[in-house]
């Protein structure tokens, strides 16, 4: 396996990138509008309503900043509310992103583990309330903001 040395976002995408520019490289056919998704400053303008990890069903949103409308993050999720405590898609997805990108690194007790290059940052996590949902999340993120949000363990 060749160690990567960089990622410069997610697949085809970089950090900067206008609406249009995304659109173009993911493949107009299977994005749709997405406007009503905001987060801190950011605005999810596209959607991939449909996308398989292994088996398991997920969503992508390109989150633009508000202002200036170029491409901050790429957050993809687990789509459906599993009840009980299923982790498969976030073994699906830690399997795969380990395959593509190397070993991760875990943050302190948490279910989130990260995979760092000098320009961008994958995190992965999953957050499970028993009995009741279960939802796993890859976030691409520029390191430079990724380190801004990054909070200290418990242990």
């Amino acid at each position: 396996m060749v160690k990567i040395q960089d990622v410069t976002g997610w697949r085809d995408t970089y950090w900067g990138m206008g609406v249009a520019e995304v659109s173009a490289v993911t493949g107009q056919e299977y994005l749709v509008e997405n406007t009503n998704e905001d987060f801190k400053g950011l605005i999810g303008l596209l959607k991939i309503p449909l996308v398989y990890i292994s088996d398991e069903e997920f969503e992508i949103v390109f989150q633009f900043e508000k202002s200036t409308r170029r491409l901050a993050q790429v957050h993809i999720r687990s789509k459906g509310n599993f009840t009980g405590n299923s982790a498969t898609p976030l073994h699906a997805a830690k399997r795969v992103l380990t395959e593509s990108y190397g070993t991760s690194e875990r943050i302190g007790t948490r279910d989130c583990w990260v995979w760092q290059f000098p320009t961008t940052t994958i995190e992965l996590f999953h957050t499970a309330i028993a009995d009741i949902s279960s939802f796993t999340a890859i976030r691409f993120t520029p390191t430079i903001n990724y380190q801004e949000m990054v909070r200290s363990p418990a242990f």
